[in-house]
C-alpha cells in the first residue's frame, strides 16, 4: 500500500486531477443518493436509469424494480400521462427546465401529489442525452392547504352561526316581553341552531376555545378536550365552561384548565389583533396556537377564539431533516480530514522503516522505529474505519464477519468509552468466523446506536467509576425454524427502561431521554435496518437494573476454525 502511494506521487498532476474527478463524481453520486428529494435519471427514450433512496421512499419502488422501466407503467397514472408527455416534449424542444405538479402512483396503489423539476441534458451537438427529474412529495402540503380552506369555510360558517345565534337570542328576549308563546318558538329555533353549531364545532379537528371578556372559557369543542385532558387541571377545578351559555350550548364539553386564560388571550383582548404562539407541554407535545378576536357591532372585542393544532410530528420531522443535513456535512468534513491525516501517516511509516533498514544494528533506533510504525499503523487503522463509516454506500450487501463489524464499531467509540470509564467485554462463543450477508456500514451504525444508548444509561446511573459500569457484547449462533442466525446481544447494567415505555421504544420520535437529549429515532432506525436484512430485534429490560438488546441476522456461512 505504501509503495502504491509513492507511485501515486510520481504520476504527477494529471493523474491526481483524474483521481480528483473520480472522487468528485463518487461524492456527487453519494450526495444524490442521500438527498431527501427524489432524483431520477431517464435515458433519451425516457426509461429509468437511476433511482435514488428518496425516490424509493416516495413511490415505494426499489431501484431494482425501476431501472430500465418506463415511468408510464409504474408511477404515472393514466390521468397524468398527457401532462407528463407534454413536459417531456417541451424538454426535447427547448433547453429551459420544466416545472409541473401532477399526481403519481405509489407501489401500494395510492395517489400522491408531486412537484417535479425536469431538466434535459444535451451533448455538444445539442442532442438530448438524458433527462433528470427531481420529485418532491407535496401531498401533505396540498392536503394541508385543502384542510386550511375547509377550516376557513368552517370559520366563516362559525362566524355566521354566531351572528345568527346572537340575533336569535336578542329576538327571544324581546319576544319574551311580548308573549310567552313567542318566547317558546324562539327557544325552539335557538335550540335547532345550537345543535347545528355544535355539530360543526365538534367536526373541526383543531381545538376551539372561546373566551369571554372576563377571561373565562365560554365553551370548547371536542378537539380542545383532546389537546387538554382532565389531568391538566387541578383536583378542585370547576366546570366553568358549562355555566355562561348553559341554555345555548348545553352539550358543549367543559375544558378544564389550571388558569382562567393564557397571557396571549388577554393580549388579544387588548390589541384586537390576531396573535400566534407555540407551546411545548411537559410530555413533549408541541401545540401551535392561533388567537382571533371576535368583534361586536361597536368594533370592540366581545370574545376571543383560540385555535389549537398539534404540530409535534411536523416539528420533529423538520428538526430531524436539519440534523441529517448537519450530519452529512460533518461526515464529508471527517472524510476530508481523514484523507489529510492518511497521507502524512504513511510518510511517517516509510521514514521509520527506512531508519530500521539504515541502522539494523542499533537496537534503540530499531526499537523506536518499530514503535513509530506500530502507532502509525494504529492511526491508519482508525482513519480507515472512519473513512469506511463516513462513506455512503449504494445499499449493496456483502459477506460480513460479525466480529469485524463489532471491532470496527468499537474502534470508532473506544475513546468515548475510555473517557467515561466504561469497560467493553466481548464474548465470542465460537462465533469468530460467523458471516452474514449485510451492508457493513448499516450494521456498524446499528452497533454504534446500541452502544451509545448503553453508554448514556450507564453514565446516568453511575456518574463516577463503578464496577458495574461496563457493556457486555456476546456473539453466538442460534437456529430458528431450521435456519441459522447470528445472534448479537448488547447488555448493560444501567437505569433500564420503564415497563410502560418498553412497547413504545421502537416507535419513531419516542424517547425516554429528557427533552433535547434524544430524537427518538435511534432504535427505530436500528429496527428498520435489521428488518431490511431479514432479521429480528428484541429488547429486554428491568427498570433500574439492566437492559439487553438482541438482534438476529441470517447466517451466510460458518467456517471451521
Amino acid at each position: 500500500m505504501r509503495q502504491g502511494m509513492l507511485k501515486k506521487k510520481r504520476r504527477g498532476k494529471g493523474a491526481e486531477a483524474g483521481e480528483a474527478d473520480l472522487l468528485a463524481a463518487d461524492q456527487l453520486q453519494s450526495a444524490l443518493e442521500w438527498l431527501p428529494i427524489g432524483c431520477i435519471l431517464f435515458d433519451r427514450d425516457y426509461l429509468v436509469s437511476y433511482w435514488n433512496r428518496a425516490s424509493a421512499s416516495i413511490f415505494g419502488f426499489s431501484a431494482e424494480e425501476m431501472i430500465g422501466s418506463s415511468p408510464y407503467q409504474t408511477i404515472v397514472p393514466a390521468s397524468a400521462r398527457a401532462q407528463v408527455e407534454a413536459a417531456v416534449a417541451a424538454l426535447r424542444e427547448a433547453d429551459a427546465p420544466v416545472r409541473c405538479y401532477n399526481q403519481n402512483l405509489t407501489k401500494d396503489g395510492r395517489l400522491i401529489h408531486c412537484e417535479w423539476h425536469h431538466t434535459a441534458i444535451r451533448d455538444a451537438g445539442g442532442e438530448v442525452r438524458c433527462f433528470i427529474g427531481m420529485a418532491l412529495d407535496v401531498t401533505e402540503r396540498i392536503e394541508s392547504q385543502q384542510q386550511l380552506k375547509r377550516g376557513e369555510r368552517i370559520q366563516q360558517q362559525l362566524n355566521a352561526h354566531l351572528a345568527r345565534t346572537r340575533k336569535a337570542m336578542e329576538e327571544a328576549l324581546n319576544a319574551r316581553i311580548e308573549s310567552e308563546a313567542a318566547l317558546l318558538r324562539n327557544k325552539l329555533e335557538l335550540k335547532s341552531v345550537n345543535s347545528e353549531l355544535k355539530g360543526i364545532l365538534d367536526a373541526v379537528e383543531e381545538g376551539l376555545i372561546l373566551y369571554s371578556p372576563e377571561m373565562e372559557i365560554v365553551w370548547s369543542n371536542r378537539g380542545a378536550v383532546k389537546y387538554f385532558q382532565a389531568t391538566d387541571a387541578p383536583a378542585d377545578a370547576s366546570p366553568r365552561a358549562e355555566a355562561p351559555l348553559r341554555s345555548a350550548i348545553e352539550a358543549a364539553p367543559p375544558l378544564p384548565k389550571a388558569e382562567p386564560a393564557p397571557g396571549y388571550v388577554a393580549a388579544c383582548f387588548r390589541s384586537a389583533a390576531q396573535i400566534s404562539d407555540q407551546i411545548t407541554r411537559g410530555n413533549g407535545q408541541i401545540l401551535d396556537i392561533q388567537v382571533y378576536p371576535i368583534l361586536g357591532d361597536d368594533g370592540e372585542v366581545q370574545s376571543v377564539l383560540e385555535v389549537v393544532r398539534d404540530v409535534t410530528s411536523k416539528t420533529h420531522r423538520q428538526a430531524e431533516a436539519v440534523r441529517t443535513a448537519h450530519l452529512a456535512s460533518l461526515g464529508e468534513l471527517a472524510a476530508g480530514v481523514a484523507h489529510e491525516i492518511n497521507n502524512p501517516t504513511h510518510g511517517i511509516i516509510n521514514y521509520a522503516e527506512l531508519l530500521m533498514r539504515e541502522f539494523p544494528e542499533q537496537k534503540r533506533i530499531s526499537d523506536i522505529s518499530s514503535r513509530i510504525v506500530k502507532e502509525s499503523e494504529r492511526i491508519a487503522h482508525i482513519v480507515r474505519a472512519l473513512l469506511d463509516f463516513s462513506r455512503k454506500r449504494d445499499g449493496g450487501k456483502l459477506r460480513v464477519r460479525v466480529e469485524e463489524a463489532v471491532e470496527e464499531a468499537l474502534t470508532l467509540c473506544k475513546s468515548q468509552l475510555k473517557k467515561d470509564n466504561i469497560a467493553f467485554e466481548l464474548e465470542r462463543h465460537n462465533a469468530q468466523l460467523l458471516e452474514i450477508l449485510a451492508d457493513p456500514q448499516q450494521i456498524v451504525q446499528v452497533l454504534l446506536n446500541l452502544i451509545s444508548n448503553a453508554r448514556y444509561s450507564l453514565n446516568e446511573k453511575y456518574p463516577e467509576p463503578h464496577p458495574d459500569k461496563r457493556i457486555a457484547c456476546s456473539l453466538s449462533r442460534v437456529s430458528l425454524d431450521g435456519r441459522g442466525f447470528a445472534k448479537v446481544a448488547i447488555a448493560d447494567r444501567g437505569g433500564g427502561i420503564p415497563e410502560r415505555s418498553l412497547q413504545k421504544v421502537l416507535n419513531p420520535f419516542f424517547t425516554t431521554k429528557p427533552n433535547g437529549r434524544g430524537t427518538g429515532l435511534g432504535l427505530s432506525i436500528c429496527n428498520t435496518i435489521i428488518a431490511d436484512h431479514g432479521g429480528l430485534l428484541e429488547i429486554a429490560s428491568r427498570e433500574g437494573e439492566s437492559t439487553t438488546v438482541t438482534f438476529l441476522l441470517p447466517v451466510w456461512s460458518v467456517h471451521a476454525s
